[in-house]
């Protein structure tokens, strides 16, 4: 019994130190971007695009509607229902560019996935100090698709959820008061019966359908990045380690330059990881800088109209917000990583081996270390804490002059 209990013990600790692939690991993200119809599979890329262009087809009428009435009230300078309607445009934008871009760039996003798979096989080799570094950084990953789970849901669903308990509230305190819809629009063909039963309570649903299906989205797409790029930082934390461990463990010249070996073709593999998520991603993060900025600026200036502050779209201001700090923050955090590698590629105990080839690579290794490895936006805006500053005094900037008006 002893035994069998010994037994089972260690099999359960090694089940719990046991790394899994992508979609194991971070199976939020994955089931977000299964769901909406952007998990990297290049054998149903046709048919995922095939249901797009039906997803789409389908809400061709509240697009079109969306886009008249804000060309029309640009057109009359109604810039208070114009902010209203752009702020919605920005987030349809997003949402069809990820989806599309997600699906036309299937192969590489897939390798960058696959990367992380291969990755975690190879920790369930490797001892325990390796593996403490694995579960840290797999944490804050983590920590990454659980914001990327609960923003975009709390966006969403405020639309439809502050929508309903107004109307509630209008129809007990009076039988015959305005209802409200999820985002109002100028539907004039429709007359009075946009806000008659059963034509409201179609176009509720039809519109809570679409705020719910943004959610999928945002969690798997924006909380893939998170997870990317804390994996690249998790790979040059091991390098460096590595790296120490060689250079303390190694009994021989001729192990050591083995070994140091190996750690170059890691690094290289490494820069050539960091390369692919600047390519996929650069496109991505342009859009993100250009569009938040727009909603940020817009969301303000609606309010400095109300003269008060609305809960709904101050809420979907803060979204925004949100929505630009947090590629921003993990870009800082990989530039951070970054740094410190270099530091601690210099670090380790090079002086007590008198071996001027392995000290000659290793200068190299933090040469090209010393290089930031930074994330750029179509290779124009660089992505860090300082760029989210600036967008911030950017979107006041824009809602000072639109405010001038």
């Amino acid at each position: 019994m002893t035994l069998q209990y010994d037994m089972a013990k260690i099999k359960k600790k090694e089940t719990e130190t046991k790394f899994k692939s992508f979609h194991e690991t971070y199976s939020m993200c994955a089931f977000a971007l299964a769901i909406g119809l952007m998990y990297p599979n290049s054998e149903n890329r046709r048919k995922r695009l095939i249901y797009m262009i039906i997803f789409t087809t389908a809400n061709v009428p509240q697009l079109y509607w969306l886009t008249i009435n804000t060309l029309q009230t640009l057109k009359d300078s109604d810039f208070y229902n114009f902010s209203r309607h752009i702020t919605i445009s920005v987030v349809v934008l997003l949402f069809l560019f990820k989806t599309v871009y997600a699906i036309i760039m299937c192969d590489m996003y897939k390798k960058l996935l696959n990367q992380i798979t291969d990755d975690m096989n190879k920790g369930n080799e490797l001892d325990d100090s390796y593996k403490a570094i694995y579960k840290q950084y797999i944490k804050e990953a983590k920590f990454g698709q659980i914001c990327w789970v609960f923003i975009p849901i709390a966006m969403s669903f405020q639309f439809p959820a502050y929508a309903a308990i107004c109307t509630i509230y209008e129809s007990i305190i009076s039988d015959v008061g305005p209802k409200c819809m999820i985002h109002n629009l100028d539907l004039s063909f429709m007359g009075d019966q946009y806000n008659i039963s059963p034509y409201f309570e179609i176009m509720f649903v039809y519109n809570a359908i679409q705020t719910i299906a943004l959610v999928p989205n945002f969690t798997g797409f924006d909380g893939s990045f998170c997870i990317v790029t804390s994996h690249l930082r998790l790979n040059l934390k091991l390098l460096s380690h590595k790296l120490k461990r060689i250079f303390e463990d190694s009994k021989s010249n001729l192990e050591l330059r083995k070994n140091i070996k190996t750690c170059v073709i890691e690094h290289q593999e490494i820069l050539r990881f960091y390369d692919a998520i600047q390519v996929f991603y650069a496109p991505w993060l342009m859009t993100v800088f250009l569009l938040t900025s727009v909603l940020i600026s817009f969301n303000l200036y609606r309010m400095h109209l109300d003269q008060k502050i609305d809960l709904k779209y101050s809420f979907f201001a803060l979204s925004g917000v949100i929505h630009m700090l947090a590629p921003c923050y993990f870009s800082s955090k990989l530039i951070e990583a970054g740094e410190e590698v270099a530091i601690e590629m210099y670090s380790v105990k090079w002086q007590r081996w008198n071996d001027n080839k392995v000290t000659k690579v290793l200068i190299f290794m933090i040469a090209r270390a010393q290089k930031e490895f930074v994330l750029v936006g179509a290779g124009i805006i660089l992505f860090n804490m300082n760029l989210f500053l600036s967008l911030m005094r950017t979107s006041y900037s824009v809602f000072t002059l639109l405010c001038t008006r």
